[in-house]
């Protein structure tokens, strides 16, 4: 098993840097859920990073725990920051070559946009259906996140319904209220997310929404499917699952 995870930043959105990003990689690496993490800083987090303290206060930690941390070159001399980069203690190079080699080698690459498609589920295999000790396994140390969740949509009266689906080649839960699909549930190695779609008449109630600020203005920066606007939530601590339920529960409550 491939036991390395690359973690592509181009996003200089700070919440998803510090709510997602930051906190994902620390926990991997300090948690062992990846043997090796490697960020690569590109396009506009390159920028970001050379200017904000706060930004650099993150990858110096990221690099103290053992992760790794590369920049694109072309990006850095774009920009005209590369003794920034470099001084903080990361490694700049072209990185065209070394990505092509990294996804030709079958690394995991995480992105920081939500519908990155290099962002893929993991759970592809038609013959093996998603039981707990499937997703234990995959989910490791965000498992136990996973029981909270499926203990509190069941108390909720929701049902999670787990089937495979040939368009995407992937197993992916349905979190439904009678026959009402609420949330769909996907499966990533080390963590999950569930996503709830709404629409733009939907927009003045979910202002006041008790969830999270940061995960209430991605929502408002995604972009729609259509007339569709999707509402994520990515879980790896029980404590995130407050979050995901106050979501499904807000659409199962719209008429």
């Amino acid at each position: 098993m491939n036991d390395k995870l690359n973690i592509l930043w181009t996003t200089d959105n700070k919440d998803t840097i510090f709510n997602m990003l930051a906190m994902y990689t620390l926990n991997s690496k300090k948690r062992g859920w990846w043997q090796e993490v490697n960020v690569i800083l590109w396009g506009a987090s390159v920028k970001l990073a050379a200017q904000d303290t706060q930004v650099q206060t993150e990858i110096l930690e990221m690099l103290q725990t053992g992760v790794t941390v590369e920049a694109c070159q072309d990006c850095c001399e774009r920009f005209g920051v590369k003794p920034v980069i470099e001084k903080l203690g990361v490694t700049v190079r072209y990185m065209g070559a070394p990505l092509t080699e990294y996804l030709k080698n079958g690394d995991k690459i995480l992105t920081t946009e939500i519908h990155n498609i290099m962002e893929l589920p993991i759970l592809k295999d038609k013959n093996i259906f998603p039981t707990n000790e499937v997703l234990a396994d995959v989910l490791e140390a965000s498992f136990p996140a996973f029981e909270a969740f499926s203990a509190s949509a069941e108390a909720a009266g929701l049902t999670l319904e787990w089937n495979y689906y040939n368009d995407g080649k992937a197993w992916l839960c349905k979190v439904l209220s009678k026959k009402k699909n609420l949330a769909w549930l996907v499966v990533y190695q080390n963590y999950f997310r569930t996503t709830s779609y709404f629409t733009e008449k939907h927009l003045d109630r979910i202002a006041d929404m008790e969830i999270t600020e940061s995960i209430k203005e991605e929502f408002y920066r995604a972009k729609p499917s259509g007339k569709l606007i999707p509402m994520s939530v990515v879980i790896t601590e029980k404590e995130q699952v407050k979050d995901a339920l106050s979501m499904i529960l807000f659409k199962k409550g719209l008429k």
